[in-house]
This record gives C-alpha cells, sequence and structure tokens, in this order.
C-alpha cells in the first residue's frame, strides 16, 4: 500500500514538473553570462589577489598546541609522540594541499564569454532532442506513462 502512495506521489510530483514552463537554456545561460560579465571585477579568480593580506588562504597556517611538549618528561611521552604524528600528518596534508594548488594555478583558463558560446551552441545543437523542451511526441516514447492501472488486493 505504501508503495503505491509513493508512487502516486512521484506521477504527481513529475505532472507537476511537466507543467511548469521553462526558459529557454539559451535564454538562461545569456543571463548567466551577463551576470558573471558584471561581477567580474571583483572575482578573485579571475582578477587575482590584489595583495597578500587579501587571500584568506595566505594567512592559514596550521596552529598546533605546544602544552604537550613541556610535560615530556612526566610520563606523557606518549603524547608527545602521538602528538609529532598528528603534525607530520598535517604538515602532508598541507604540501598535498600547496601541490594541488600550484597545480590549479598552472591550468590555462578559457574566457567565461568563449565557454558561455560553446555552452549555448552545444545546448542549441541538441535542443531539437531535448524532451523537457519539445515534450514527448508519441505517448509510447514517455517513460513516465503508467505501464497499467494498480489493482490492490
Amino acid at each position: 500500500m505504501a508503495a503505491i502512495s509513493q508512487q502516486k506521489k512521484m506521477v504527481e510530483q513529475l505532472r507537476q514538473e511537466a507543467a511548469l514552463e521553462r526558459k529557454p537554456v539559451s535564454e538562461c545561460v545569456r543571463e548567466m553570462l551577463q551576470f558573471v560579465e558584471k561581477e567580474k571585477e571583483g572575482d578573485c579568480l579571475v582578477t587575482g589577489f590584489a595583495a597578500k593580506k587579501d587571500n584568506p588562504r595566505a594567512a592559514a597556517a596550521p596552529c598546533f598546541d605546544l602544552g604537550l611538549l613541556a610535560e615530556t618528561g612526566r610520563g606523557c611521552q606518549r603524547e608527545a609522540v602521538n602528538w609529532m604524528s598528528k603534525l607530520a600528518d598535517a604538515l602532508a596534508v598541507q604540501r598535498c594541499m600547496v601541490e594541488q594548488l600550484r597545480v590549479e594555478a598552472g591550468l590555462n583558463r578559457l574566457s567565461v564569454s568563449q565557454t558561455v558560446a560553446e555552452l549555448i551552441k552545444y545546448c542549441e545543437d541538441r535542443s531539437a532532442d531535448d524532451m523537457l523542451i519539445n515534450g514527448f511526441t508519441k505517448q509510447t516514447e514517455n517513460p513516465f506513462k503508467e505501464k497499467g492501472g494498480c489493482v490492490a488486493l
């Protein structure tokens, strides 16, 4: 019984989504491009950081509690070794992060307008096959069509 009510809810949701009025993809992408072009002056990924102090990652250094080192002479040697292994792990993670950031900084980036133009062309080329834009030409193509009536015994 629960499965039937779940399926009815899903069918109702799909009907509501099918009834929605949709904007063409090219119009949405064009609006997105206008927004990006308008906001690109303040985007640090496009313009870079004006100064090192503006970079939120520049000051982010690992902060460790050195209190464990002071107690190494009082039977806390295991904690000191544990602390050192945590420090080594944190340094390894930081090295990996720095390497990843270096790789990302070295990537060649395409301009936003060129990428958006390619995206618009791709969407418009494939819009003839898009069921969300054109709808279903035949009921037999509809994957959401109810297969048959359900009978509860």
